[in-house]
């Protein structure tokens, strides 16, 4: 069974919200992204959502454990991306 695609411009906003809350702009605001839209689409192609934020295919979720391993990650920059992305669903109950 083939997994649900995210529309680009949802993973698109996912890595701006990522990139504006954590202050970063590299790897590490794409594994926030990526882990925000896990979060609001735990359904979807984990890897190409990875691949479209340009972390690769593979080995996703290891990035995603090792990331989430890190005394600096903040849950609170993925509950922010997830806040996001539900928005429009949600209004003013998603921030």
């Amino acid at each position: 069974m083939r997994r649900p695609a995210v529309p680009l411009d949802t993973i698109a906003l996912a890595l701006r919200e990522a990139r504006a809350v954590s202050g970063d702009t590299g790897r590490r605001a794409a594994v926030i992204a990526l882990a925000g839209v896990m979060a609001a689409f735990p359904n979807c192609a984990q890897s190409a959502v990875a691949a479209a934020l340009g972390l690769g295919r593979d080995n996703t979720t290891q990035v995603l454990r090792q990331h989430r391993a890190s005394s600096s990650w903040c849950e609170f920059h993925v509950d922010h991306v997830v806040g996001a992305l539900v928005a429009d669903q949600y209004g003013s109950r998603a921030t």
